[in-house]
């Protein structure tokens, strides 16, 4: 299958119901029928299509006892109740996986994306990272380990999903009467939780619009409430994926900023669009330039699982400009780069490809299986520069 193909078929659904629909500002029963969700069909039979035939694959590989990853998908398929011995049904691990792929997928492609947007907006940032992550992996490759020494590349990631949060709306339902301070909460009332605003709000925050990694420092954090601070949720349904998320992030972020700059367009205007997690509208076109010289085969002084492949072609979205691109994964094709809006795509495959070096490396070697267990571990129980605020050309 087109790898491309999952990653459409993720935005075509969140573009379809993303957008709040009156029906249920109203309090209609869910009987009635949404314009999202009919919208929305085609990609959710796609992914059942797609999860299903890795669900069968995958049962298949183990009935005949051959060696299969030991990843998400496995455990699932051989959960058990430890009383009753029940398994999972094939509707249990289907919802299980298709949940993990597009909320794991997209989110960080998206916290990626504004990180480089926000580099881009702020070059003494920039070149404190390009030189932070010089001295920590030099010309090696980039190990796990490497992940606990690149603390201010952490910052710069804990930053942009401050300001541009991944998902930047959140609601419960009150299931009972409750109270907030003098605020009655009516049973059956939605309550709204806004990232986007708490991560701005002038009273929680110093300089709320100011891109500041540095306040995501070690010596500064512990300043941070947190309740002010939600890129993740908060309590019982925080983001089960959130540490490995992160780990992941830094990594990728790393190997770009390693080998190449990413700057706008003069003239690119960048508007956040909410639909269920926060994108640049019509994507985020960039100018790629490399940071180190090409050995005279067309590739860089160092190798690696993470070695760039480079190559001439024409960038359609930077206007027919010559320039130099840069496939920053062997699972990258370089026409991931061509056209308007692709690097949201193009993150999504460098999140999968990294997501799957970063486990075989943790299942190969002992120390980098502590690693995982720490990322994993919950699956068991998944002023540099400013920033514009979310207003007249953008939208929520």
């Amino acid at each position: 299958r087109d790898p491309d193909a999952l990653g459409r078929a993720i935005t075509r659904y969140f573009e379809a119901i993303g957008p709040v629909d009156p029906l249920d500002l109203f309090g209609m029963p869910g009987w009635i029928p949404r314009l999202g969700r009919i919208q929305a069909i085609p990609a959710v039979r796609f992914f059942e299509e797609v999860v299903g035939e890795l669900i069968d694959n995958r049962r298949a590989a183990l009935a005949r006892r051959e060696d299969v990853p030991r990843d998400l998908l496995t455990l699932l398929l051989e959960a058990a109740d430890p009383e009753t011995g029940q398994g999972l049904s094939d509707l249990e691990v289907r919802a299980n996986i298709v949940t993990f792929i597009g909320a794991g997928h997209e989110t960080t492609a998206n916290a990626l994306t504004w990180s480089l947007y926000l580099l881009s907006q702020a070059p003494g940032v920039r070149e404190r990272v390009e030189a932070e992550v010089d001295a920590v992996a030099g010309d090696g490759p980039l190990d796990p380990e490497d992940v606990g020494r690149l603390l201010f590349t952490r910052a710069v990631i804990d930053e942009a999903v401050r300001l541009y949060p991944p998902v930047p709306f959140m609601s419960r339902a009150a299931i009972r009467e409750d109270r907030i301070g003098s605020l009655k909460i009516p049973a059956r009332s939605v309550v709204a939780i806004v990232p986007w605003v708490l991560h701005r709000h002038r009273r929680l925050w110093d300089g709320p619009d100011a891109f500041d990694p540095d306040r995501f420092l070690p010596e500064r954090r512990g300043a941070i409430d947190r309740f002010a601070y939600l890129p993740f949720g908060v309590g019982p349904r925080v983001c089960i994926g959130a540490s490995f998320s992160l780990q992941e992030a830094v990594i990728v972020l790393a190997a770009i900023v390693r080998s190449v700059r990413l700057d706008m367009p003069e003239g690119h205007e960048v508007t956040p669009l909410h639909r269920i997690t926060l994108r640049p509208e019509g994507g985020l076109p960039m100018r790629l330039t490399p940071r180190r010289p090409l050995t005279s085969d067309g590739t860089e002084g160092w190798r690696g699982g993470s070695a760039l492949l480079a190559e001439r072609i024409e960038a359609d979205d930077l206007g027919a400009r010559r320039g130099l691109v840069l496939a920053l994964h062997p699972l990258v094709r370089l026409d991931d780069l061509k056209g308007p809006g692709r690097l949201p795509a193009l993150f999504r495959r460098l999140a999968g490809g990294f997501r799957r070096e970063l486990r075989q490396r943790a299942l190969g070697n002992h120390g980098h299986r502590r690693l995982l267990r720490r990322s994993l571990g919950g699956l068991g129980a998944g002023a540099a520069g400013r920033t514009r605020p979310l207003g007249g050309s953008g939208r929520l």
